[in-house]
Parts: structure tokens; C-alpha cells; sequence
């Protein structure tokens, strides 16, 4: 299925996996800038280095900062190309320049879609019994207790936290309410703006 697993669950091969095949697409950028203007590099990276960054990600992705920072540093390798920009240079308005997503929002944003689709009740069977509403467990009144926000479980290990019970909630109770509220397309439009404009433009 092109998600490659480790017994400890680490995700360490998978990441080194397409750390290799994302290396040879900054080099194809890095080749053909000079040839084509910065729409068609844009293209280029949404059809040869996204793909690997947000397939499945939100079971590899809610991992250890220190596994996914090769691919962190690719990323920005590749918008700073894509800028013609120094190998230095800071990253944020670079990422808000050309509306492109950090990686670590990248994977904020699919488990939001993911919490999104079980919300509206279209996510397959398997899933339906993974999340429990805030007011299925109390009904008192509290920040939290909202009608569309979802019970944090008691996590003990990093792992724990890693998963998308858990990861999934967290990203899900911090998103505006007003949000929640439209479809999927628009809910996709209005988080993705929202990340963006937190990126410093100057």
C-alpha cells in the first residue's frame, strides 16, 4: 500500500523511503527552475513531493519530530529552490509566499479532514467507534463541552499520543467552531487559510 512498517512502529523506514524518492524530486527542481516560471514549479511540487508528504500521514505522520525532520528539511529545501531563494533563508514567508503548507501542518490539516469526516458520519465502519463526544461523557458545562468537540483519552505513552485517537481529538478541539460547521471543501479552504496567514510574511 506504499506505507512501509516497523515492528516498534518508529516509522523510521518509511520516512528514510520517501526521503529518498523526495531527494531526487528537489533535484528535478533544482535542474529545470531556470527553464519555466515559478506556477509551473509549483505544479511540479504538488505532483512530484506533496503526494509523499501527505499520503496516509495520519498514521506515520503524528510521529517524533526528530524521525520527520529529514523531511522537513527537504521541504524546505524545495520552496527555497523554488524562490530562487538562499540556502539559509527563512522558511515562513516563503511557505506563505507561495501558499504552500509546512509539513507539520500538512499533517494537522488530514487529521482535521480525517475528525471532519467522522463528524459528518462518512468515514468507513471500522472508525465509527474510535472518537466519543464530550457529552456523552458529561453534561456539564465546560470550554470543551461543546456539541462538536470529542473526549481526550488518558494516554500514558508517547505512542499512545501518536495516535490518531488521540492526535486526531486534540487537532479537532482546537479548530475555530464556526469551522466545523461547513463542508468539507469549504472546512479544507478555511483551516488552510487559517494556517497560512499564522506564517509571517515578511
Amino acid at each position: 500500500l506504499g506505507v512501509y512498517f516497523d515492528r516498534h512502529l518508529t516509522w523510521k523506514n518509511h520516512v528514510q523511503h520517501i526521503c529518498t524518492k523526495i531527494k531526487r524530486s528537489v533535484g528535478i527542481l533544482s535542474k529545470i527552475r531556470h527553464f519555466v516560471p515559478m506556477t509551473i514549479l509549483i505544479q511540479l511540487y504538488y505532483t512530484l513531493i506533496f503526494p509523499y508528504l501527505s499520503y496516509a500521514v495520519t498514521s506515520w505522520g503524528n510521529t517524533y519530530v526528530s524521525t520527520l525532520k529529514p523531511l522537513t528539511t527537504l521541504q524546505k529545501k524545495a520552496v527555497r529552490l523554488i524562490t530562487f531563494s538562499e540556502f539559509n533563508a527563512h522558511s515562513s514567508p516563503l511557505f506563505f509566499k507561495l501558499e504552500i503548507l509546512k509539513f507539520t501542518d500538512v499533517v494537522f490539516l488530514q487529521n482535521a479532514l480525517f475528525m471532519h469526516d467522522f463528524h459528518a458520519n462518512v468515514i468507513p465502519p471500522v472508525f465509527l467507534d474510535f472518537f466519543n463526544p464530550v457529552s456523552n461523557i458529561h453534561k456539564y458545562n465546560t470550554r470543551l463541552a461543546s456539541k462538536n468537540a470529542y473526549y481526550i483519552p488518558k494516554i500514558k505513552t508517547n505512542y499512545g499520543k501518536f495516535n490518531i485517537r488521540f492526535s486526531g481529538v486534540k487537532v479537532w478541539n482546537s479548530i475555530q467552531e464556526s469551522f466545523k460547521l461547513e463542508n468539507r471543501i469549504k472546512f479544507k479552504k478555511l483551516l488552510k487559510e487559517s494556517i497560512l496567514n499564522s506564517y509571517p510574511d515578511i
